[in-house]
C-alpha cells in the first residue's frame, strides 16, 4: 500500500483529480491514515485537527481536506 500511496502522491494529475479506489473498508482506513499522514508532512494539511464521532467512528479533519460525499443504498 505504501506504493499505492507513493504513486498517487506522485501523480501527474491536479491533486484534486487525483482517487484512490478500494472496496474492502479495512483498506480505506489504512490508505486514508497514509494519505493524510503524507498531506500533512508536505504541508497541505495544516493546523489543528478536528475531531468528531460520525456514526459511532471517530473522523479528524484538517484545513486542507476534501470531503467528498456519495450516495449509498444498501437496500
Amino acid at each position: 500500500m505504501s506504493r499505492l500511496i507513493k504513486d498517487w502522491s506522485q501523480s501527474k494529475f491536479q491533486p484534486h483529480k487525483r482517487l484512490i479506489i478500494t472496496v474492502r473498508n479495512k483498506d480505506v482506513d489504512v490508505l486514508n491514515l497514509s494519505a493524510r499522514a503524507l498531506l500533512k508532512a508536505n504541508g497541505t494539511l495544516k493546523g489543528s485537527e478536528y475531531c468528531r464521532l460520525i456514526a459511532g467512528k471517530k473522523e479528524s479533519y484538517t484545513v486542507g481536506d476534501r470531503i467528498i460525499f456519495q450516495i449509498s443504498n444498501k437496500q
